[in-house]
């Protein structure tokens, strides 16, 4: 898979977006069955960027922010936390509760989300992330609180 194996630069997927937004939309269509975690969440980052928000569009992300792969989930989180989604309170709350190997990052994107978003939910987990034994995701939180990450 060409975009997957371009995700440090992603010039694939952005020259797609530019030129073949019809294209980009068809495969990540495709890649929600068949692509590789790498492109998923290129193609979901990068429609974003290219297409208007639409009831489509959400209803795409939303199918990929269920991924079986972490990072497509946290990625499409945040797509979906900068377009104000209905769903992004839901997913981060999900991305909280849910056991990885990688819970400071989707708890990090689950916060940042929740703030995007201006959740009440948000409260109580920055100090349970301040409190919390993980020292990325309670430097993050104390950050956030103090106003040094934007939403």
């Amino acid at each position: 898979d060409a975009i997957a194996r371009d995700n440090e630069m992603g010039d694939l997927v952005t020259s797609l977006g530019e030129r073949h937004p019809d294209i980009l939309w068809l495969l990540a269509v495709a890649s929600i069955e068949h692509g590789e975690p790498a492109a998923r969440w290129q193609l979901a980052v990068e429609l974003a960027e290219t297409m208007p928000f639409s009831t489509e569009l959400e209803a795409l992300l939303v199918t990929m922010a269920y991924d079986a792969d972490e990072y497509v989930r946290r990625r499409v989180l945040m797509v979906l936390a900068r377009f104000n989604s209905q769903h992004t309170e839901q997913l981060a709350l999900a991305a909280w509760h849910h056991p990885h190997e990688h819970q400071q990052w989707a708890r990090m994107a689950a916060l940042w989300s929740l703030h995007r978003v201006q959740s009440p939910s948000l409260e109580p987990l920055l100090a349970e992330a301040e409190a919390g034994p993980l020292p990325y995701l309670s430097d993050f939180a104390r950050r956030m609180r103090d106003g040094e990450i934007e939403p």
